[in-house]
């Protein structure tokens, strides 16, 4: 009997090592490719703040299961501002780790660069070298940030409550069989976090076309 909880405990150590690994394996290999821009610091709560309830900046950096997203906002001080600041209210719509690491090109990168480096001779690749390629990669970052993010909270349902996300784009959602979903892609609502004083946290299983 002993022999065989061992077993079953060493089975399951090594399963949680495979897991741990595998995770953060991905997560890295997409950070290794990011531009280099500056990152904001991730700052928590403590005892003795003025706050009395965490606000959105400090929740969005604890959820793994968007950390990659978290990182990008962090990336972008205007959006990290915002999320820091309690006075406005904001939906945060963020696609997990596993949609944005699996897209068919980097947030920062442009649906136009093929044509463009075509146009200029070029490789694609080429269009983000120097601090030109930085400043470029730094603006597609901030769209890609901002198509995830509306100025307001709570994002009542609703075809007539259509809003405007940071980004420009029109967007609305309705509830299909208890299912969450953000028109007009039909984007599915995987979860929507507690409150928190300046907005919500909705979890996608998709990205806002960008």
């Amino acid at each position: 009997m002993k022999k065989n909880l061992n077993t079953t405990l060493l089975a399951v150590a090594l399963l949680l090592v495979s897991l741990t690994v595998g995770a953060t394996a991905q997560l890295k290999y997409f950070q290794d490719q990011a531009p280099q821009v500056n990152q904001q610091p991730i700052i928590m709560p403590h005892e003795g703040d003025d706050r009395a309830a965490p606000i959105l900046s400090d929740i969005i950096s604890i959820d793994r299961d968007i950390s990659v997203f978290s990182g990008l906002t962090r990336s972008v001080a205007e959006v990290g501002a915002r999320l820091k600041d309690e006075n406005k209210n904001t939906t945060v719509l963020a696609p997990k780790n596993t949609i944005i690491t699996n897209l068919p090109r980097k947030p920062w990168e442009d649906p136009h660069d093929e044509e463009e480096a075509s146009a200029q001779g070029t490789l694609p690749a080429e269009l983000y070298r120097g601090d030109s390629g930085e400043d470029r990669a730094a603006s597609n970052l901030r769209k890609f940030v901002e198509a995830h993010l509306i100025g307001i909270s709570p994002w009542q349902k609703g075809k007539a409550n259509q809003v405007t996300t940071l980004q420009g784009k029109t967007l609305w959602w309705e509830e299909e069989e208890g299912v969450r979903k953000i028109y007009p892609d039909g984007i599915v609502v995987e979860q929507v976090k507690d409150d928190v004083p300046n907005g919500q946290i909705w979890v996608l299983n998709g990205v806002i076309n960008y």
